[in-house]
């Protein structure tokens, strides 16, 4: 995943986080131009089912 966005300069990372108890939603994003993520963090990720993850290019 690193690799992958290493070569896309111009990136923005959106997260989606939702507590279904309280029926609430947050969002969060960067607001640079380009980030990394490690594999811990991608794999925080996938495993969290609450939080939502998207990269959009600019």
């Amino acid at each position: 995943m690193t690799k992958t966005l290493k070569k896309i300069h111009k990136t923005s990372v959106k997260f989606n986080i939702k507590d279904t108890r309280a029926n609430f939603k947050i969002g969060l994003y960067t607001l640079e131009k380009g980030f990394v993520m490690n594999d811990e963090m991608a794999v925080f990720l996938n495993e969290n089912k609450d939080i939502e993850v998207s990269v959009v290019t600019v």
